[in-house]
């Protein structure tokens, strides 16, 4: 491992994998900054750093499958909830009929196009 202090930063506190530049930061400032540590150092927060990103991840991919899952659910019953109702409708208009009463007739419910979605979305923001 190169000493501190190589690759033009010259300076003792700046570690030899930070960039050029750092040699104008007051000494203070730098060690404030927590990067005039050791190896060992760098290596156990580079490790914990690790164990953090995983832990985001494996939170992240359990939000996405419920997200889709919640998703898919909704689908399902708005799906059930077109057909039900386009089923009332069509027996209200039977029995309508059969009673001798005029109806004005139910439209039938569909699931909405990629391009309403789009307009809607478009719309709401």
């Amino acid at each position: 491992m190169p000493s501190p202090g190589k690759h033009g930063t010259g300076h003792p506190f700046v570690p030899w994998f930070l960039p050029v530049g750092f040699d104008s930061l007051p000494a203070s400032l730098i060690r404030g900054l927590g990067v005039a540590m050791s190896f060992i150092d760098f290596d156990r927060r580079l490790g914990t750093l690790e164990t953090r990103i995983v832990d985001v991840e494996e939170c992240h991919r359990e939000s996405i499958l419920a997200l889709k899952r919640h998703d898919a659910k909704t689908d399902i019953v708005s799906r059930r909830l077109i057909d039900g109702m386009n089923r009332l409708g069509s027996g209200m208009a039977l029995m309508m009929e059969r009673m001798g009463i005029a109806h004005t007739g139910f439209p039938e419910l569909t699931m909405p196009t990629e391009e309403e979605i789009d307009a809607e979305l478009e719309e709401s923001s």
